[in-house]
């Protein structure tokens, strides 16, 4: 994730002088890159979260710096650093009351400060940043992957400030944009938001793509936290009204050893918002389908279903007939055969013909232990017939 502002500027005012004299509120922007602008019409070709430097060299009228300014706000750069000397002299009035008011950072450097030394000084820190975040996240992997291979994650983890005596608790986030995946594009277009919102907890995170899912490990939070994270990140990030965020959270386990456990339960939690058309499930409120999702052999599941509801589905597929789906909403309703008419808009006495059919084709007379085993394998349906 991106540095911030707050982070790249730690020490400078000690190093190279340099001071914040407005838009305080935005210390916490992040920064991609540095450049160098002169020229009032570049701004329109930034990407956006770069600081810029300037020395006011290419001035051409006496309120340039205003425009300037504003021009770099609306751009979404991420601040700006004014060399003061023969071209600047000090800063005006209103620009300090535009940053302020717009939480647009503006530092001041004196003039014997060499704006290269600050400007490699900065890259060297964003570039470090970078490889660092890779490094955490490869590390992060291969927990996951294998966790037997302590060496190829145990050194990384500690020097970025996870403890293996902490506990971490995992979630899975996917985006999705007309039902297709967007995650990689969406964490992409707004990884400096995502940044910002990890960085506002001072409990070490780390965040990355894995199998086209965003992955959150947070140390020493809870599922709650996370689901307040998840909320905060579902809400700021861009994109369409479309957008869709679909989450999992595991429970907390201490150490490292739990991390590929805690990642397994956010699989699990995710695959069970998937199928109640969920936002977000955590994995303590996961109920029968915890058991279900962690049988090895689904060969037993399979049989189970084909013991209990199979023979339905069969005789549907042969009689184009609609019994399965009709039983489904029978046993979601508790047996109400007037609450299934007002759902489906069949008569009642249509509802009590069909389901005597059922009875006749399944041969169960349909009592509390039928009911509580056919429901049973109507949610293994979901599970082994969905991708997972």
């Amino acid at each position: 994730m991106p540095l911030m502002l707050s982070q790249l500027f730690k020490n400078a005012e000690k190093l190279y002088n340099i001071k914040l004299i407005a838009g305080k509120n935005g210390m916490e922007n992040t920064v991609r890159w540095v450049h160098m602008v002169e020229d009032a019409e570049v701004p329109d070709f930034l990407h956006g979260n770069e600081l810029i430097f300037t020395t006011g060299i290419a001035k051409h009228h006496s309120g340039w710096l205003v425009d300037f300014t504003r021009h770099l706000h609306e751009n979404h750069a991420a601040g700006l650093v004014v060399n003061l000397g023969p071209y600047v002299t000090d800063i005006p009035p209103q620009v300090i009351v535009y940053c302020e008011q717009n939480s647009f950072p503006i530092f001041t450097m004196p003039w014997k400060t060499r704006i290269i030394d600050v400007s490699y000084e900065f890259c060297r820190k964003i570039i470090n940043n970078e490889k660092t975040e890779q490094s955490l996240a490869e590390a992060f992997k291969n927990l996951i992957m294998n966790p037997g291979a302590k060496e190829s994650f145990a050194e990384t983890l500690k020097k970025s400030g996870f403890s293996h005596e902490s506990s971490y608790t995992a979630a899975m986030l996917e985006f999705t944009e007309s039902s297709k995946n967007v995650t990689a594009k969406t964490v992409s277009e707004n990884s400096s938001e995502l940044s910002r919102i990890l960085k506002t907890s001072p409990l070490p995170g780390a965040a990355f793509i894995l199998d086209k899912k965003l992955i959150i490990i947070k140390q020493n939070s809870s599922p709650e936290d996370l689901r307040k994270l998840i909320q905060v990140i579902s809400a700021r990030f861009k994109g369409s009204e479309s957008l869709c965020c679909t989450a999992g959270i595991s429970q907390s386990g201490k150490g490292w050893a739990k991390v590929p456990e805690a990642y397994s339960q956010a699989k699990d939690s995710f695959f069970v918002a998937e199928l109640k058309n969920e936002t977000i499930c955590s994995y303590a409120d996961i109920g029968v389908e915890k058991i279900l999702l962690n049988v090895k052999n689904k060969h037993i599941l399979q049989d189970f279903h084909t013991s209990t509801i199979g023979k339905l589905l069969e005789y549907d597929r042969e009689n184009h007939s609609d019994y399965y789906e009709l039983l489904k909403e029978y046993l979601s309703c508790g047996g109400s055969i007037q609450e299934v008419a007002a759902k489906t808009g069949v008569h009642r006495n249509t509802i009590n013909y069909k389901i005597k059919q059922i009875k006749e084709i399944l041969g169960k007379e349909l009592s509390a232990e039928d009911r509580m085993n056919m429901m049973l394998g109507y949610i293994i349906s979901d599970i082994i017939y969905t991708d997972k």
